[in-house]
């Protein structure tokens, strides 16, 4: 069972949750267009597949990734202006979606690496309400 308590820096504490503020608008206005045409939520395969970490700040992300039941990868749903992600990211990013008995949802998770240890933090955008946001959390070893 991971240990609940967050040992994740400060400083990158702050970097990562900047992250997510400065591109969660752009996370939201894709799910609300893709629920809109396919009446689900989109799903994004974890993207880079190494977890950045203190010494390699930033990793190239993998936009082509998508999972196998799905036809859009991330760079079939965030295009254009106001929905591009940068190429190089601080943390891993995935998307994960639900259907449950409150309703559909979707989740974004961030990890990294810092000090060998991999730091999570989940954000939940729907109606259930264990999913709901616990801050850092320190994952099991890889």
């Amino acid at each position: 069972m991971p240990d609940t308590k967050p040992a994740i820096s400060e400083k990158l504490k702050t970097d990562l949750e900047k992250f997510q503020s400065d591109h969660i608008i752009k996370f939201q206005a894709v799910q609300d267009e893709y629920k809109l045409s396919h009446r689900d939520y989109w799903q994004g395969i974890e993207t880079p597949s190494v977890l950045p970490d203190e010494l390699i700040k930033e990793k190239d992300a993998d936009y082509t990734k998508k999972p196998s039941d799905q036809i859009e990868r991330w760079s079939d749903v965030f295009k254009g202006v106001d929905k591009l992600l940068p190429s190089k990211v601080p943390a891993t990013i995935s998307v994960d979606v639900y259907s449950g008995p409150s309703g559909q949802g979707w989740t974004i998770t961030l990890r990294c690496l810092e000090a060998g240890k991999v730091q999570k933090r989940t954000w939940n955008f729907g109606p259930e309400d264990y999913r709901h946001d616990k801050g850092w959390i320190e994952e099991e070893k890889l």
